[in-house]
């Protein structure tokens, strides 16, 4: 495979993976209602969020920077939203 393929399909997860999120904060933000969001869970997800993009930052490897920095504001403004809405 060429390089140029393999960063596509990298940048390509990435952006889906980060996408994945967007239902749920469009909720949240909708309906103001997180009694059914775990905040621990949240809380690991914002933990290993952070080490990924590090990790990502160290490695210089773009599409997990883009993941990472995509997700880390979805996990970070849910997690917010579940802290503000209980």
């Amino acid at each position: 495979m060429n390089d140029s393929l393999i960063t596509t399909l990298g940048l390509s997860a990435a952006v889906i993976g980060a996408v994945t999120y967007f239902p749920q904060l469009y909720r949240i933000t909708k309906t103001k209602h997180t009694k059914d969001i775990s905040l621990p869970t949240y809380l690991l997800l914002d933990l290993v969020t952070c080490m990924w993009f590090v990790y990502a930052l160290l490695t210089s490897d773009i599409p997990l920077i883009l993941n990472g920095s995509l997700v880390m504001v979805c996990v970070f403004s849910i997690t917010a939203l579940k802290i503000r809405y209980g």
